[in-house]
Formats: C-alpha cells, structure tokens, sequence
C-alpha cells in the first residue's frame, strides 16, 4: 500500500510540474512573439516617420531649386548693373514672402554675395568647396554646406567637426544651386532656418517619444530634435550605419551616449546628399509590450496558482486542511503583528466611530505624534488647510461605497508643517457586513511632488532667465490664439531681437552676456501685465503674447517703454553694457485665417524689417 502510494506522490508531482513547464513554456513563447512584434511594429513607424520627413526635406529644397530658377533665371543672362541687381534683389526678396523655412535668398558670383534679400549679406564671401555633392563644373546641383552658427550669413560663420554648434544657439544651414550662365560662375545661395523643421518633426514625434537627425552623407549633422546634440558635429549614429551610402534605408538598435537605447530607421534621400535618421525611444516604444506582458501575467499567474491550489487540496485530507489552516492562521498573527510594527508605511488603524485605535512606528515618524498623544482621538488633529470640507465628505462617501479610497492628500504633522501624503484606506466588515475597523496606510511624498514640480518647470522654461521657452511659448500661443479668435479680442504678439548682443559677448564674455540676458528680461517682464506672457526662443531673441489689448495708443506707449528699458545701461563688473532693441509686430485675428507658426513668422518678418530701418525700433508687419 506504501509503495503505491509513493508511487501515486510521484506522478502527482510529475503532473504538475510537466503542467507547470508547458503553461510555462506557452506564456513565455507567447510574450516572445509579442516582444519581436512590437519590435517590428516600432521599426515600421520609425520607417514612416522616416520616409514623411524626408519626403517633407526632398520637397523643401526642391521648392528650394524651383525658386532658384524662377527667381534669377531670367535675369541671370544681363543682371550686370544697378537696374538688373535691384531687380533680383526684389526677386528674391518676393519669393522669401511665403517661405518660413527660410531666412535668405541671395545670388553668389565666384564665392562673393552679389544679390540678397537681406542687404546685410551683400558682399559676404561664402566658401562652397566642402558642399556636398562634390562640384563637377558646370553642373547644375543642389549642394549643401555645414550649418552655420547666427541667424543670417551676414552675422554668421560657419561650424566644423571641432567647433560645432550649441543646441540651444541660433543655427541655419546654407544650400546653393548652380545656375546656368554664359558670362558668369552664379549659383542661389540659401540660409535654411532648422527651427521651422524642428517644430515641425516634434509636432509629429515628441522629443519623450523619439528623436529625429538630419545628417549629410559624410556624417555632418545638420538638426536634430535633441537640444543636447550639436549640429556641426559628426553624429554619432552614422558610425552604426556605414551603409548610408550603400543603402537608401535601413534599420538598427543605436545606443545613445546616456546608454538609452533607440530603435532606429535611416533613409537617404533620392535627390540630395542627407538622410532622415528616426531614433524612436526603446522604453516608450515598449510600453504596449509591457502592459500587455503584465496583463498577461496577472491572468497567467493566478489561473496557474488556483490550479496549483485546487490539485493540492484534492490531495490532501480534510483534516489536514484543517490543522494547516490552525497554523496558518497562528503564523499570520504573528506575521501580522510583525508586519504593523516594523513596516516602513504609516499604519493607522480606526474605530467604526472614526477615532485612532492604533498607530505604529512609521506613523509617529511621519507625524511627530507618539502613540498616546493619538489613541482615542479623532481625525481632524491631521487635516491641513488644503482641502475643503466638500473633498473629506467624498472621500469618505466613496470609502463607504467601495470599501477602499486610494489618492494624494495634504496632512498636519503635530509641528504645524503641512506634507503631501500618499493615502490607502481599507474598510474592514464582520461577517454581517457591518463597519468594525478602518486601515490606513500612508507614506510621505512631499519630496517626490517637489521634485516632479522642480522637472515640470525645468522642462518648459528657459534654465537663464526662468522665462518660458519654446515649448511652453508655443503651446500658449495656440491657446491665446483660440482664445481671441473665440472672443474676438484682439491678441498681439510681438518678436524682439536685441540689436548688439553679439558685440557685448565678444567683448566682455558669455557671463557679461548672461547678466545682461537676464536683466533685460526682469525689465521687460515687470513692464507687462500679469496674463500676458515673455518668453525666451533662443540666443537674444524673445517673444511677447499680449492679450485683450484694444487701444492702440496702449501698444504704443508699452513697446516705447520696452524700447527704452533695453536702451538702459546693464552693469557688470564696472562695466556699462549697452545695446537696444528690435520689435516685429503682428496682430490676431486676421482676415484669413492662420497659425501660430505662420504668426510667429510675421512677427519675425518685421522684426527683421525693424533692423533694417535702422534697429531700435519697431515695425508692424504689413505696413510700409
């Protein structure tokens, strides 16, 4: 009888382990296949965003080409002589009108700036030997140069391998195009403006979703959506993809500097020297996988375990069960016991009445309360002033209704300091179903939503001034825009540049340079109202969102006060730091309809045309 009940032990535990390997070995197979799925499903979006960006490229520099030979082709073959180059220089004036993705037109005979739609840049001496394509004589290419720090050719230069540029720095990218001509070596000379790209791509992929490079065939990298990489520089992810030049798209796992892994697609342009590389954020392209893996496991591993549970009390006898279930229970007291005493959480127990039962170390160390300072006494000796009564009646409402509350809640320590507390709330029923104790369980976050405030606020505003950047100043354009088109008030938004800066950092270094970034922006902020916002894009250029502004003799006087307040001198090290200011100014709404981005372009547009008049000054834009 012993033998065949061994027997029967051992096939039982065969049983459940053969059970257990198979079950085990599906769920594991199945996320496997899962895993390789999302994988390729992630590399098939980062081959379509790869693929729209750079069909959005080719087309740009395309248009580019078409504006090169609408714009000076007919002129090219006599544009000798005052008459001929005002004529281009109108031309190409024109065509920059509805072309935000860039900031100059000009026309180059032999490397030497002839004709411009920005003045400045005349007589500028552009080197183009390093442009890719390499030049064949006579060929009529698009070519493309190394970025160029500054806004325009004429206060620019351009970056190197060894000297790139600051992510956060104004940047454009020069592209020429041959001309044909008889008499003379012409070709088009483009500044390509990387921030109408930029904003572009984000609005497609999140900087937390992904990051998105535009690099030449030899490595350069022209933009990218990542602040922390400098254009100029040879990306680091070319030298994974040695095969730039071999393929026109390709995939790869491309480990980042941080060690943050990216799933990353490349493809190469069928017309120009560049390629779109998408590097999509491995952790977030995952995510699906892992809520998927958990669900799974949570429906696995129960089914499994009841199983397991159901098969080994079909083994046992009942009185077994029974003297198992006397231990268990003996074993859970003191587990129990152990547990409320030395658990690093907060453990209040409460009367059906709402008065503290019983409280455990944790509590008097989040708290400052001993033990009997609290046994006996209600729950309002911990409420802050943070919550009215309207939010403890429906905490409690629900409590009674689910049996458990969970959330965030601001309590009183016995000090008076008011914390932030994470608070789980269980009700506890006899067998009738009648309220017989509350548990609580709560934990001190106060230092976790403060550094969650500190990274919300880092993310959106500029590090120097603490104005908002880009991101933010973005996103509060579009919301005051919807605003005053709904209400019909009038928005104005204003572009300043500040005229000199650059002189001021050469002269007496970048901390000068800080200093006096920072003063004009407290100036400027203390001029506006409070609802309007200043915010900082980059460099020395800021924007200003005014809202419900009607009088115009109101604009005035403010935009002559700014005027005035960047006219003042900023000290720094004894020193008087002086520069002014440029304004472009445009209005919302309009009679035809537009967007922020192509609001922003206007006002920059007159901005422009402010530091043409002569800076310190500012321009509407539209007026003449």
């Amino acid at each position: 009888m012993s033998i065949v009940f061994r027997l029967s032990r051992w096939a039982y535990f065969l049983f459940i382990i053969t059970f257990t390997t198979v079950i085990l070995f599906i769920v594991g197979f199945a996320l496997h296949q899962l895993h390789q799925d999302t994988i390729s499903n992630s590399f098939l979006v980062a081959e379509t965003h790869a693929r729209s960006f750079e069909d959005a490229l080719t087309q740009t520099l395309k248009i580019t080409e078409l504006l090169a030979i609408n714009s000076l082709n007919p002129n090219t073959e006599h544009w000798q002589g005052s008459q001929g180059l005002d004529q281009i220089n109108d031309n190409l004036s024109t065509a920059l009108i509805h072309t935000p993705f860039l900031r100059s037109l000009s026309m180059l005979q032999d490397n030497r700036i002839v004709a411009s739609s920005n003045p400045n840049n005349l007589g500028h001496t552009v080197i183009t030997h390093d442009y890719l394509p390499t030049e064949t004589r006579h060929d009529e290419l698009l070519r493309i140069g190394t970025p160029w720090f500054g806004r325009d050719i004429a206060e620019g230069y351009p970056s190197s391998p060894f000297n790139p540029i600051p992510g956060d720095a104004l940047a454009l990218i020069p592209i020429t195009r041959t001309l044909p001509n008889r008499n003379a070596e012409l070709s088009l000379l483009a500044a390509i403006n990387p921030d109408f790209f930029i904003n572009h791509i984000t609005r497609a992929l999140p900087l937390g979703e992904g990051i998105v490079e535009i690099v030449r065939l030899d490595g350069i990298l022209l933009l990218s959506t990542d602040p922390n990489q400098q254009p100029g520089a040879i990306s680091p992810a070319t030298a994974q993809m040695d095969r730039l030049t071999q393929r026109s798209i390709g995939h790869l796992t491309y480990a980042a500097a941080d060690d943050r892994l990216f799933l990353s697609t490349y493809r190469v342009s069928s017309l120009y020297p560049l390629a779109v590389i998408v590097h999509l954020d491995r952790n977030h392209a995952l995510q699906n996988f892992d809520r998927a893996a958990q669900t799974l496991l949570l429906v696995v591993t129960p089914t499994l375990v009841i199983f397991l549970l159901i098969a080994s009390l079909y083994r046992r006898r009942q009185e077994q069960l029974a003297q198992q279930r006397d231990e268990a229970e003996r074993l859970q007291k003191i587990n129990a016991a152990q547990v409320f005493t030395h658990a690093s959480e907060g453990i209040m127990i409460i009367d059906a009445e709402g008065r503290i039962f019983d409280v455990n170390t944790a509590f008097t160390t989040i708290t400052g309360y001993e033990r009997n300072e609290v046994l006996g006494r209600g729950l309002g000796l911990l409420k802050s002033e943070q919550h009215d009564q309207q939010f403890y009646q429906n905490l409690w409402s629900e409590l009674l209704r689910d049996d458990h509350w969970q959330g965030e809640i601001w309590s009183r320590r016995k000090t008076g300091d008011q914390y932030a507390q994470l608070l789980n709330i269980s009700v506890v029923r006899d067998r009738w179903g009648k309220v017989r104790n509350f548990v609580a369980l709560m934990s001190d976050i106060t230092e976790r939503k403060h550094h969650q405030q500190q990274l919300e606020f880092t993310a959106q505003h500029d590090v120097l001034t603490q104005l908002p950047n880009r991101f933010l100043f973005a996103d509060r354009l579009n919301t005051a825009m919807a605003q005053a088109k709904r209400s019909q008030h009038r928005l104005v938004l204003a572009y300043l540049d500040l005229d000199g800066f650059k002189a001021v950092n050469d002269t007496f270094g970048h901390a000068a340079g800080d200093q006096l970034l920072v003063t004009v922006a407290q100036r400027i902020q203390g001029a506006i109202r409070q609802g309007d916002t200043l915010a900082r894009l980059g460099g020395d250029e800021f924007a200003l969102i005014l809202l419900n502004v009607e009088e115009d003799q109101e604009i005035l006087l403010l935009f002559q006060r700014i005027l005035a307040m960047a006219n003042e001198p900023v000290w720094f090290n004894q020193q008087a730091l002086q520069v002014s200011a440029s304004l472009g100014i445009t209005f919302y709404p309009q009679t035809q309809d537009i967007n922020s981005e192509q609001l922003l372009s206007q006002a920059d547009q007159a901005m422009y045309q402010a530091k043409q008049a002569g800076k310190n000054r500012f321009y509407y834009f539209g007026s003449h």
